[in-house]
């Protein structure tokens, strides 16, 4: 069987060229001129792989990546781009993209890119099989935990595994929210079942109820035939919220009658259906504070968080980070088909010592960006992004800011200076005189600010 290339591109003489001499080579080519054809035609016919410009009119070839691996994320993409466009090509790599090819771009190169990303895919594909087998057979892997705080982490998941128990996991973004939902999942009753894991924040709110319930034929415009939804597809296993407060209110009193009697309805229908489902979801805003706010309901919250997880940034897990990154590396290395690399020593501890504000997914698409375009073996401190080389980038505080929307200034202070006074006496076993020294202050200082910050909180 001839395999389908989709070739994307607003150059109309070069896209010509390229179909005849690819199709002369044995493929089927079909071609768009820019972004928003090609989405239709992934849409109206089966496509085994991409080849596309990154900068397109409309619909750029970065967007067409994207929806390609949301629709088929082992469907191979090749992408084009202009002579020395390096952050494009960093881009595409890091939304999943197989290989890149700088313009202009021969038949014969597009060709031997294709065969290898086909064969490579042949080989995830059968190491995907190989791995889960070898997973069902010694059971299930677990999240990295290398420090103390998240093995006390990874031992609560463990715990409630062994419950029914609908658990909320809290936590900044990427610090690895739905790799420790699925390590709960693999870890309980229903792991033989599906796991099913929705993004509540890349629904618009007009589809999060179908998505979630299912729709009968004719509910609404464009409801052509009845769609079974997410938690059809869940049953017998887990249902992942990611992102639950993002779910609208009007939603959310129909997801809490799920919670409360274990049926639900499909748009549009009266039929009641039984959810054989266990809920995890997760947030990376404080939901007491929506809750307040009049945006989320504080019943559905409170059946949420039966059981509560929160996951600590990676900032307070350094341990672990020299061992993911070198896990990334290799990751990211056999999905690139580049050869073997290493950090140096020195590289490890630059990245140990940032702060990583995007966590785990910051550090993984560091990884991958210094795989895409790093020619050598050793990655070295030099090699590594400017703001991880900058001395003094290590800040006494952190702001985690994430769901606020208003702060008073004198508390966030108040909180600042008693954590400073509580560490001086501390480092100083209680000492005033001597925590006075550590910060520079006289004692007389030192004690009328602790004694007012007591006063205050009793």
């Amino acid at each position: 069987m001839k395999r389908t290339v989709l070739i994307a591109d607003d150059e109309i003489l070069k896209l010509m060229t390229l179909k005849s001499r690819l199709n002369k080579a044995g493929l089927n080519v079909i071609t768009a001129t820019d972004g928003q054809t090609a989405l239709d035609m992934l849409a109206s016919q089966e496509v085994h792989a991409i080849v596309t410009d990154v900068r397109m009119p409309g619909v750029s070839g970065l967007t067409l990546l994207e929806k390609s691996k949301e629709l088929d994320p082992s469907r191979p993409v090749l992408v084009m781009t202009g002579y020395g466009a390096v952050e494009d090509a960093v881009r595409a790599m890091r939304a999943g993209a197989e290989d890149y090819m700088m313009k202009p771009v021969s038949a014969e190169e597009i060709l031997v890119r294709l065969e290898r990303a086909f064969a490579l895919s042949r080989m995830s594909h059968d190491y995907q099989r190989l791995r889960d087998e070898m997973e069902r057979l010694s059971g299930p892997r677990e999240p990295v935990a290398a420090s103390e705080k998240m093995r006390a982490v990874l031992e609560k998941f463990r715990r409630a595994a062994e419950t029914e128990a609908t658990v909320l996991v809290v936590g900044e973004t990427g610090t690895g929210k739905e790799v420790c939902a699925r390590f709960l999942h693999s870890r309980s009753r229903r792991a033989a079942g599906p796991f099913v894991a929705v993004s509540c924040a890349a629904l618009a709110p007009g589809v999060v109820e179908s998505e979630l319930f299912g729709h009968e034929k004719g509910s609404f415009t464009g409801a052509g035939a009845r769609r079974e939804g997410r938690l059809y597809a869940a049953a017998g296993g887990t249902l992942f919220l990611d992102d639950v407060d993002d779910i609208p209110l009007e939603v959310q009193a129909k997801l809490l009658r799920v919670l409360e009697d274990s049926t639900y309805e499909r748009v549009g229908g009266s039929e009641r259906i039984k959810a054989d489902v266990r809920f995890v979801a997760a947030t990376k805003k404080n939901l007491e504070e929506l809750v307040a706010l009049g945006r989320f309901r504080d019943d559905l919250m409170y059946r949420l968080k039966v059981v509560q997880i929160e996951i600590p940034p990676l900032r307070e897990r350094r341990d672990e980070i020299a061992v993911l990154a070198e896990y990334f590396l290799k990751r990211s290395v056999a999905r690139m088909g580049r050869p073997p690399k290493q950090f140096t020593p020195a590289a490890l501890t630059a990245m140990k010592n940032f702060i990583w504000p995007g966590n785990i997914r910051e550090l993984e698409h560091m990884v991958d960006s210094l795989v895409a375009i790093h020619p050598g073996e050793q990655i070295r401190v030099e090699d590594l992004p400017e703001r991880l080389k900058i001395t003094g980038q290590n800040p006494l505080f952190t702001l985690n800011l994430s769901g606020k929307e208003s702060i008073n200034l004198d508390d966030a202070l108040a909180e600042f200076e008693k954590r400073l006074l509580a560490w001086a006496l501390d480092k100083s076993q209680g000492n005033q005189g001597k925590a006075a020294q550590l910060l520079s202050i006289p004692r007389s200082t030192f004690q009328y600010r602790w004694s007012k910050l007591k006063d205050q909180s009793e």
